[in-house]
């Protein structure tokens, strides 16, 4: 819990100084898609259902500007709204079915020179989110290599540390304070149970929610691992059917993005009226549970997330005037 802990403190950090949710930077983007737009037309033409290209594309290529405002939001409300934007989930499926090919295509184990120069040209990849995940991917190829000693922990500290003096931090705030916050959740919490790694997931999302003043949905975070891991294998799929659609007569992807697309459809439903909101208390619930204190703890914390999420009528003072709730309703 440690390494838990330092990552907590390190994110609250970067989420007060860095401002993340702050006025957009005026830094350029790279648009990641323009190699590939003038696909989309033909691309969109093998499927019977426009959404099903639309996400599968969105998925793919980071471009949400097709994707309909109900769909966005019920990705949003179960927490997978980062589907949508190139990370290291996304990126991982390319490295699975490149180096699963080229497995088949040897027949042997693929060499650690081609493994290295794969790896490398990935760094060319226009998404900083991406950038980081191969930096690490890098740091653990050659440390195996030099069979150097070094723990997951420590590789993902100095994968920072290179991308903030790359100026990943300055460039874009909120995507490296993210990354570097779920990352690190992970990381630190892998060995424990599937509960414990659900409460540090709730107390991460918390933190978010904290500074921006959004309400999490416990539900959502317990619903979202199976779509997660189903992502998983979506998305190698989905990268074979993109490169090969443009000879190939049968569209196998269809029924899998639309099973995908009605399923976030119906557990976004379930998700509603289960919002918490985020304060210092419910988070302090949470690390009380993590940290196995003492129970009466937990019960002062819980009245004082309840009395800060919402004020008992006690507390009305009777200032507020008819004249103030018109001018609010306003």
């Amino acid at each position: 819990m440690k390494f838990f802990l330092f990552i907590t403190i390190v994110s609250s950090i970067l989420l007060q100084f860095a401002h993340p949710f702050g006025a957009k930077t005026t830094t350029k983007k790279l648009n990641s898609t323009s190699l590939v737009h003038h696909l989309y037309g033909s691309f969109k033409s093998t499927f019977q259902k426009p959404e099903n290209a639309n996400v599968l594309w969105t998925f793919l290529t980071g471009e949400k500007k097709q994707i309909s405002p109900t769909t966005q939001q019920d990705f949003q409300k179960l927490e997978l709204g980062f589907l949508f934007s190139p990370s290291g989930i996304h990126i991982s499926g390319i490295v699975l079915i490149a180096f699963f090919l080229l497995k088949k295509i040897l027949k042997r184990k693929i060499p650690f020179l081609l493994k290295l120069s794969i790896t490398t040209t990935l760094l060319f990849l226009p998404t900083l989110a991406v950038k980081r995940i191969i930096l690490m991917r890098l740091f653990i190829l050659i440390s195996q290599r030099l069979k150097v000693k070094f723990s997951i922990e420590q590789i993902f500290l100095f994968t920072f540390v290179i991308a903030l003096i790359l100026g990943h931090l300055k460039q874009s705030p909120l995507g490296f304070t993210l990354s570097f916050l779920f990352i690190g959740t992970f990381i630190a919490l892998r060995d424990q149970s599937k509960f414990i790694i659900l409460l540090g997931l709730m107390s991460s999302h918390l933190l978010i929610g904290l500074f921006n003043q959004t309400d999490i949905s416990p539900l959502a975070l317990l619903l979202n691992l199976p779509f997660l891991s189903f992502f998983t294998m979506l998305m190698p799929i989905g990268f074979l059917y993109f490169t090969s659609f443009q000879w190939m007569k049968f569209n196998y992807i269809e029924p899998v993005i639309r099973v995908f697309i009605l399923a976030i459809h119906g557990a976004a439903k379930l998700t509603i009226g289960t919002s918490l909101s985020s304060s210092l208390p419910i988070i302090l619930f949470i690390w009380m549970i993590l940290l196995k204190k003492k129970k009466r703890y937990m019960i002062i914390l819980l009245f004082l997330h309840a009395g800060m999420a919402i004020p008992p009528v006690c507390f009305f003072s009777g200032s507020y005037s008819k004249e103030q709730k018109v001018s609010v309703d306003r």
